[in-house]
Protein backbone atom coordinates (compact mmCIF):
# COMPACT_ATOMS: atom_id res chain seq x y z
CA UNK A 1 0.00 0.00 0.00
CA UNK A 2 2.52 2.53 1.30
CA UNK A 3 6.50 2.74 0.53
CA UNK A 4 8.39 2.92 3.82
CA UNK A 5 9.66 5.87 2.16
CA UNK A 6 5.86 7.69 2.65
CA UNK A 7 5.56 6.20 5.93
CA UNK A 8 8.41 8.02 7.22
CA UNK A 9 7.25 11.14 5.78
CA UNK A 10 4.17 10.70 6.93
CA UNK A 11 5.37 10.10 10.25
CA UNK A 12 7.54 12.89 10.45
CA UNK A 13 4.90 15.23 9.17
CA UNK A 14 2.59 13.79 11.81
CA UNK A 15 5.21 14.36 14.75
CA UNK A 16 5.92 18.24 13.60
CA UNK A 17 2.65 19.15 14.12
CA UNK A 18 1.94 17.66 16.90
CA UNK A 19 3.13 20.44 19.37
CA UNK A 20 3.49 23.39 18.17
CA UNK A 21 4.84 26.61 20.32
CA UNK A 22 6.12 29.72 19.79
CA UNK A 23 7.04 32.79 22.46
CA UNK A 24 8.47 36.22 21.82
CA UNK A 25 10.35 38.68 23.95
CA UNK A 26 10.10 42.29 23.16
CA UNK A 27 12.71 43.87 25.58
CA UNK A 28 13.87 47.54 25.47
CA UNK A 29 15.51 47.77 28.74
CA UNK A 30 18.13 50.13 28.90
CA UNK A 31 22.24 48.65 29.23
CA UNK A 32 22.47 50.38 32.79
CA UNK A 33 21.25 48.26 35.54
CA UNK A 34 21.13 48.27 39.27
CA UNK A 35 24.08 45.48 38.87
CA UNK A 36 26.41 48.08 36.78
CA UNK A 37 25.39 51.07 38.99
CA UNK A 38 26.89 48.68 42.04
CA UNK A 39 29.84 47.43 40.60
CA UNK A 40 31.04 50.77 39.13
CA UNK A 41 30.03 53.73 41.37
CA UNK A 42 33.03 54.06 43.93
CA UNK A 43 34.20 57.77 46.03
CA UNK A 44 36.95 58.88 43.75
CA UNK A 45 36.38 58.30 40.42
CA UNK A 46 36.42 61.11 37.67
CA UNK A 47 33.37 62.51 35.80
CA UNK A 48 35.33 60.74 32.77
CA UNK A 49 35.44 57.38 34.41
CA UNK A 50 31.81 57.24 35.18
CA UNK A 51 30.73 58.19 31.45
CA UNK A 52 32.74 55.49 29.76
CA UNK A 53 31.32 53.22 32.18
CA UNK A 54 27.83 54.26 32.35
CA UNK A 55 26.89 56.85 29.85
CA UNK A 56 25.84 60.41 30.40
CA UNK A 57 24.01 61.83 32.85
CA UNK A 58 19.73 62.66 31.79
CA UNK A 59 20.66 66.00 34.34
CA UNK A 60 23.41 67.54 35.36
CA UNK A 61 23.34 70.73 38.01
CA UNK A 62 25.31 73.09 39.82
CA UNK A 63 25.42 74.23 43.04
CA UNK A 64 26.53 77.63 44.48
CA UNK A 65 29.57 76.48 45.45
CA UNK A 66 30.45 74.74 41.70
CA UNK A 67 29.60 71.07 42.97
CA UNK A 68 27.88 69.04 40.44
CA UNK A 69 25.04 66.76 40.40
CA UNK A 70 24.54 64.09 38.13
CA UNK A 71 21.01 62.36 37.42
CA UNK A 72 20.48 59.15 36.09
CA UNK A 73 17.18 58.59 35.45
CA UNK A 74 16.24 54.99 33.15
CA UNK A 75 12.74 53.53 32.62
CA UNK A 76 12.47 50.23 30.85
CA UNK A 77 9.64 47.98 30.35
CA UNK A 78 9.43 44.51 28.96
CA UNK A 79 6.73 42.66 27.31
CA UNK A 80 6.49 39.23 26.68
CA UNK A 81 4.30 37.33 24.67
CA UNK A 82 3.50 33.67 24.56
CA UNK A 83 1.44 31.08 22.03
CA UNK A 84 1.03 27.84 22.54
CA UNK A 85 -0.72 25.63 20.09
CA UNK A 86 -0.92 22.10 20.53
CA UNK A 87 -2.54 18.94 18.86
CA UNK A 88 -1.42 16.74 16.14
CA UNK A 89 -2.88 16.25 12.58
CA UNK A 90 -1.74 13.91 9.43
CA UNK A 91 -2.74 13.62 6.15
CA UNK A 92 -0.95 13.59 2.18
CA UNK A 93 -2.40 12.23 -1.08
CA UNK A 94 0.27 9.81 -3.24
CA UNK A 95 -0.12 8.56 -6.83
CA UNK A 96 -1.15 5.03 -6.71
CA UNK A 97 -2.06 3.11 -9.91
CA UNK A 98 -2.72 5.69 -11.56
CA UNK A 99 -5.18 7.44 -8.61
CA UNK A 100 -4.62 10.02 -6.58
CA UNK A 101 -5.18 8.60 -3.28
CA UNK A 102 -5.26 10.57 0.06
CA UNK A 103 -4.96 9.49 3.72
CA UNK A 104 -7.50 11.27 6.03
CA UNK A 105 -6.37 13.06 8.83
CA UNK A 106 -7.53 15.44 11.80
CA UNK A 107 -6.71 16.86 14.78
CA UNK A 108 -7.40 16.47 18.81
CA UNK A 109 -7.08 18.16 21.95
CA UNK A 110 -6.57 21.47 19.55
CA UNK A 111 -5.51 23.97 22.02
CA UNK A 112 -4.70 27.52 21.52
CA UNK A 113 -3.75 30.05 24.25
CA UNK A 114 -1.90 33.36 24.49
CA UNK A 115 -0.96 35.79 27.63
CA UNK A 116 1.05 39.02 27.44
CA UNK A 117 2.78 39.98 30.38
CA UNK A 118 4.39 43.46 30.75
CA UNK A 119 6.49 44.99 33.53
CA UNK A 120 8.48 48.14 34.15
CA UNK A 121 11.44 49.13 35.98
CA UNK A 122 13.16 52.24 36.90
CA UNK A 123 16.84 53.17 38.17
CA UNK A 124 17.07 56.50 39.50
CA UNK A 125 20.93 57.65 40.93
CA UNK A 126 22.88 60.36 42.01
CA UNK A 127 25.70 61.17 41.77
CA UNK A 128 27.45 63.95 43.73
CA UNK A 129 31.08 65.93 42.47
CA UNK A 130 33.64 67.75 44.55
CA UNK A 131 36.73 68.90 42.09
CA UNK A 132 35.20 66.90 39.27
CA UNK A 133 35.40 63.55 41.48
CA UNK A 134 33.14 61.14 43.17
CA UNK A 135 32.09 62.44 46.35
CA UNK A 136 29.10 60.49 47.03
CA UNK A 137 26.08 58.88 45.26
CA UNK A 138 22.71 57.07 45.90
CA UNK A 139 20.54 55.21 43.62
CA UNK A 140 16.97 53.76 44.21
CA UNK A 141 15.20 51.06 42.10
CA UNK A 142 11.95 49.37 41.39
CA UNK A 143 9.85 47.34 39.31
CA UNK A 144 5.97 47.16 39.22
Amino acid sequence: MFSIKELVVLFIFAISVCFAEDSETIDNSEKLTLGKIQLTLKKGLSQSEIVAAIGSPNMVTKDKQGRETWVYDKLSTEQTKESNKKGWAIGAVTNFGGDDVGVGGGYADQKKSSKIQKSQKTLTVIINFRESLVDDFSYHASSF
